[in-house]
């Protein structure tokens, strides 16, 4: 029974042979890798021609890295902006990336993080404060709702409106009295 090998070989080749580097990659490491690469060329592969798609070989894929157009191109280039050589790409695929699709969507986070921070202090406001008071500076201070319009919308002068926006503002003020903890 053959010992299997912990760790895997392999060999990069820069200009023709002459420059190389050898990486040794864990056996577990360069399984998943190989897989993942696998399981890559079976999405991309038409159903019929599934069949004679395989798995490769650690020696093949150190092939596959060892294109010597590839590995020219990345020797000089790999620090430059820019799109990124595609390796893996098959005939007919793009043969470039461009780094921005390489990188997570994160444009929703910073949304999230502030509609966080608002329903933190909407708690802290009617936790604290009666609902009517929580509610008049919520509207005025946060949804930036005009005093005339909750006045007239309420049917009330803009004169009681203000004087109940006082006493909330009273009310919280003894609860916050820095308001750095709001």
């Amino acid at each position: 029974m053959k010992k299997q090998e912990k760790t895997v070989k392999i060999t990069l080749k820069y200009d023709d042979g002459k420059e190389k580097v050898t990486l040794y990659v864990d056996a577990a490491e360069m399984e998943i890798c190989l897989e993942n690469e696998y399981q890559r060329r079976l999405s991309v592969t038409p159903p019929e021609e599934r069949a004679s798609v395989r798995k490769l070989t650690p020696k093949e894929y150190a092939d596959v890295l060892n294109k010597d157009s590839y590995n020219n191109w990345h020797k000089y280039n790999r620090h430059t902006s820019g799109y990124v050589k595609n390796i893996c790409a098959d005939e007919g695929e793009e043969p470039f990336i461009n780094p921005i699709d390489l990188v997570a969507d994160d444009s929703c986070a910073e949304k999230l993080a502030e509609w966080a921070e608002l329903d933190a202090m909407r708690q802290k406001l009617y936790g604290n404060l009666p609902k009517s008071q929580a509610d008049l500076l919520w509207a005025v201070a946060v949804e930036e709702i005009p005093v005339a319009d909750i006045a007239a919308q309420e049917g009330v002068t803009t004169r009681a409106i203000y004087l109940r926006l006082e006493t909330a503002k009273k009310n919280f003020k003894k609860v916050f009295p820095n308001p750095s903890l709001f």
